[in-house]
């Protein structure tokens, strides 16, 4: 399997044309590695993309599948740029069994800046995402996105 670990941005710019192309659109909401890489915040390896939502204005609106287009056109890309089928895929389906936190967004971690989140609210959506990895890791990762936010008054 190619090394994802560099950028998604070649399959992706495929998907998308291969999308544009059969008239097809879909906002999504992705999670977890894939996700954080590419907003630029990690650059850690990772070996998909998961998503876990369609975006329907200002709301998630949670699946548990791929629509039957999308997931054709994800195939497709995956045969043309040598992938596995799952690189781009309906994520953990237990984050929507739970719920989704209240007000999710898929916004870069600077818009998210320009939300102008209490410490209150930082620390709810920091303890959210820890009931689904708990991890010493994520948790590293968890309280330096804090800081930078400027929540530095308790861990979570």
């Amino acid at each position: 399997m190619p090394d994802m670990s560099e950028s998604f941005e070649g399959p992706l710019g495929g998907l998308g044309e291969l999308l544009r192309d059969r008239g097809l659109r879909y906002e999504l909401l992705a999670i977890g590695g894939g996700a954080l890489q590419l907003l630029g915040l990690i650059t850690r390896p990772t070996r998909d993309i998961d998503v876990i939502g369609l975006v329907a204005d200002a709301d998630v609106v949670a699946m548990g599948t791929l629509p039957g287009p999308l997931q054709q056109a994800v195939e497709d890309t995956a045969t043309v740029f040598r992938l596995p089928t799952t690189w781009f895929n309906a994520g953990p389906r237990s984050l929507t069994d739970l719920g989704l936190p209240e007000g999710i967004r898929s916004k870069h971690f600077d818009d998210l800046r320009r939300l102008k989140p209490s410490s209150a609210e930082l620390r709810a959506a920091a303890a959210w995402a820890r009931s689904h990895d708990p991890s010493e890791a994520f948790n590293t990762e968890l309280q330096g996105a804090l800081r930078d936010l400027g929540t530095t008054d308790g861990n979570v």
